[in-house]
């Protein structure tokens, strides 16, 4: 009905001169005594058919509006999902926290459970995260710093193509996450050697090697930092995602 009010208000000035003609010539009708009533049979039906035309057209557009944006919300909305998907999978297994067989249950919904799950990893990962930074491998961080330029540009394409078709409240969380991932992104690639390399293959330092270290663990610290800001809006966006499928 919303196009219906705002059709009512682009001719408000018409039906008003309308409105006050008739009760002009209601109002010279009653002073005279003259018969003015097929004028107002004329009149009231000309409102009456601007009214209702004004009804119909909203009810139509209203419908077919309804229809064309029901297909790109359900896109977005498996999309978003997707990207929390990617998100959680893409950090956690690096991590070492990978689902297996035996985790899924073969008579619930598919969807439903990979929720659970990336609650659960999410959940983990926060708990754990200062633990998993200090002790991984190499390998840990060659398979982050893949996954890293895998979910860049899916983040980016997310947002570029639903900023029009998601709750401002959700569109947000998706520039929170956003900017929490290209703020750790940023700073692993400042020096990824420290991370994916040997110690002698790290870049030199004037001040030797136990220099590095230490900016290896302030690294780390800022690591756990924004991570942990990325895990969060990346729960929010899952909740928030839950509420609104759960509208349809």
């Amino acid at each position: 009905m919303g196009h219906f009010f705002e059709q009512i208000r682009k001719f408000r000035l018409l039906l008003l001169l309308l409105i006050l003609a008739f009760l002009v010539l209601l109002l010279v009708s009653f002073l005279t005594g003259e018969g003015w009533t097929g004028l107002w049979v004329n009149l009231s039906a000309s409102v009456l058919t601007i009214v209702g035309t004004l009804f119909v057209v909203d009810v139509v557009l209203e419908s077919r509006k309804k229809e064309e944006w029901e297909e790109a919300e359900s896109v977005a909305k498996e999309d978003i999902q997707q990207l929390v998907n990617m998100l959680v999978s893409h950090f956690s297994n690096p991590f070492g926290y990978k689902v297996e067989p035996k985790m899924l249950d073969q008579k619930k919904p598919l969807e439903e459970q990979v929720q659970v799950l990336n609650q659960y990893f999410l959940t983990a990962l926060q708990k754990n995260l200062s633990f998993l930074l200090e002790n991984a491998l190499q390998k840990n961080w060659d398979s982050l710093q893949i996954n890293l330029f895998i979910l860049r540009p899916r983040i980016s394409q997310t947002i570029d193509l639903y900023r029009d078709n998601i709750p401002p409240q959700l569109f947000g969380k998706l520039l929170a996450v956003n900017r929490h991932f290209g703020s750790f992104f940023h700073l692993f690639s400042l020096f990824p050697e420290l991370f994916t390399k040997e110690e002698k293959y790290w870049p030199p330092n004037k001040l030797g090697v136990g220099q590095n270290r230490k900016i290896r663990r302030q690294f780390l610290s800022l690591f756990e930092k924004e991570l942990r800001k990325l895990f969060k809006a990346t729960e929010n966006i899952s909740t928030m995602l839950n509420e609104w499928k759960s509208k349809k």
